[in-house]
């Protein structure tokens, strides 16, 4: 059954609909990388590199940043909600 069972309330946050999106019973729409910016690490290497912004999200569209603030929010945790 996995996903399909009817005791199991699925929240997805995807770009696609990939299969487990599919199965979802909501799916929240996730940005693009050039969607928003962003730092990104390395693998193997001590370095950052950061990514601007290259277009404009729909709006209904969140980053996983955004979308984990938001969550804090909802959830009482302010220290990272004060964007």
């Amino acid at each position: 059954k996995g996903l399909m069972r009817d005791d199991l309330f699925t929240v997805v946050h995807e770009r696609f609909m990939t299969d487990t999106a599919k199965y979802a019973d909501i799916v929240l729409p996730a940005t693009f990388s050039v969607e928003q910016d962003d730092v990104y690490t390395s693998y193997g290497y001590c370095t950052l590199a950061t990514a601007n912004k290259v277009i404009e999200p729909p709006k209904e569209c969140k980053s996983n940043w955004d979308m984990f603030r938001l969550l804090a929010k909802y959830m009482g945790y302010d220290a990272y909600t004060n964007k």
